[in-house]
């Protein structure tokens, strides 16, 4: 009886203490030296790598890969780490912290909460971004930061392009050289956000978009994603594709009598997609081009100019919001012309 009576007066003095102490409402880690160096970050502050929702953290703007190195007064050192820095305030005291994010110094202002009253939301499985990758076990490439990985059957990592073996060194615009930083960069979304990774495979850096799944497989939000997928055909065009591309104003008169220029083969990944795919080429030479892709109405989509790069291009597109359809790709480079149909289909 006095076991159970003594284990009452633990909890409610935990409880007690836990309502006194500043609430921040974050998960974090300290960066070793090295990292800090890696990333030209001062030594001794914390990486965010999770923000709870609702919490002090999330209503003044703080995100995963936010780097804190002061609260009000507090600065994060060697010798004052966050828990120290956090002890010096409590609930509903309102103070700036300051934090560098992608390289920028910048300060918020907030109110700190009361963990005890913080309600501990959690995602429901189907609710819970994955991207569908596990440790190798093997060392990285020698000379490139990030973490090499395989890739789940089915999961968002193989719908959009991965491989087995690839090296993660970015999500999105934020550098991956840990698993932290990649479990940061997959829980900074929701299920159906767009996902951004960069990966180094056969001594290349090669970028895949998509749409991130959750880890329940066949959910709801799934089944939507789902339907947004399409296969994209890249086809020659004909004679009388010219004739009508001619007619709607995608190719001038004058280009009618240009070079045909002959990529040495052409690849769409992933496919079928989300209407986020990469189209790869290669080419004869350095030079820089120029291309259009136009709609089946002969509408401009989109339109760019590839500065001198390597004979394999590689670019992004994302078509996701636009209809499925016939589109018309045009390339131009020196005096010579490229023309393709690109057929997008929805499954």
């Amino acid at each position: 009886m006095k076991k159970i009576i003594l284990l009452i007066v633990l909890i409610c003095t935990i409880q007690h203490l836990q309502s006194q102490q500043a609430y921040l409402g974050i998960t974090s880690n300290t960066l070793h030296p090295q990292k800090a160096e890696k990333l030209s970050l001062p030594p001794f502050g914390v990486y965010i790598t999770s923000v709870v929702p609702n919490t002090s953290a999330e209503k003044a703007g703080l995100q995963p890969f936010d780097y804190i190195y002061q609260i009000g007064d507090e600065k994060i050192d060697k010798d004052n780490d966050l828990h120290d820095a956090l002890n010096a305030f409590e609930p509903n005291d309102q103070t700036s912290i300051y934090y560098i994010r992608n390289q920028q110094k910048t300060v918020s202002n907030l109110t700190f909460g009361n963990r005890k009253n913080q309600n501990n939301y959690r995602k429901k499985s189907t609710e819970d971004p994955f991207l569908g990758v596990h440790d190798t076990h093997d060392d990285a490439m020698k000379g490139v930061d990030g973490v090499k990985v395989n890739i789940g059957e089915g999961s968002t990592a193989d719908l959009i392009g991965m491989k087995n073996g690839d090296v993660v060194t970015f999500i999105d615009d934020y550098p991956i050289l840990d698993w932290h930083d990649l479990r940061a960069g997959i829980n900074n979304r929701n299920v159906g956000d767009p996902i951004e990774v960069t990966v180094f495979r056969n001594e290349n850096f090669q970028t895949f978009v998509g749409r991130i799944k959750s880890e329940a497989g066949h959910s709801e939000l799934d089944k939507q994603i789902d339907l947004e997928y399409m296969e994209v055909k890249v086809l020659p065009m004909p004679e009388e594709e010219m004739e009508t591309a001619e007619q709607l104003n995608i190719i001038e008169e004058e280009e009618m009598e240009m070079e045909e220029m002959n990529p040495l083969d052409i690849s769409v990944f992933p496919n079928p997609n989300i209407g986020q795919f990469t189209l790869e080429a290669e080419i004869s030479d350095e030079s820089p081009l120029f291309y259009q892709l136009f709609d089946s109405q002969g509408k401009q989509v989109i339109s760019e100019t590839i500065p001198p790069s390597a004979t394999r291009i590689s670019k992004n597109f994302d078509l996701g919001n636009n209809p499925a359809g016939v589109y018309y790709l045009k390339v131009i480079q020196n005096d010579q012309i490229m023309t393709r149909k690109i057929i997008i289909a929805r499954s």
